[in-house]
Parts: C-alpha cells; structure tokens; sequence
C-alpha cells in the first residue's frame, strides 16, 4: 500500500518537487524536475497514503521554512 508513499520520497531523492495537489477525488500529486523539464504524477484513493503523502511534504515544507532553502530528502543534503 505504501508504494506512492515511497514513489514521493524517491521523486524528491531525485530532485522533483510538488507543484501541485488535487484532492478533488482522492490525491493526485503532480512533481517537476525542474533542471530535467521532467513531471510525475502520483495518485491515490486511499486515506492511509493520502496521510502519509501529506504528512511528508508537510515536513518538506517546514524544513523548508526553517531552512530557508529547500534541500529535504535530496542527494544535496547536508548533516
């Protein structure tokens, strides 16, 4: 069931970001690689990924915000 969940963490391992969601039947999250010109879509009807996708760009977003440069869950990452 975690497939999408674990497609998210690896799109953004590679470099994608979300540049959008539709929650208008399910969740569909649309990712760009912005140096690749590449998109990728995931999608999903169910309320434990639904969970698990938000929760995770929510984390992407506030460390984000507290970093003040987005390098979450890439192979920029610095410890």
């Amino acid at each position: 069931m975690n497939n999408n969940v674990d497609d998210l963490k690896n799109k953004y391992h590679e470099g994608y970001r979300c540049i959008y969601k539709d929650k208008s039947d399910g969740l569909t999250v649309h990712l760009k690689h912005f140096n690749k010109e590449i998109t990728h879509t995931i999608s999903t009807n169910q309320n434990m990924e639904i969970g698990e996708i938000e929760d995770f760009l929510d984390k992407v977003d506030f460390e984000k915000k507290a970093q003040g440069h987005d390098v979450f869950c890439t192979h920029y990452e610095v410890d």
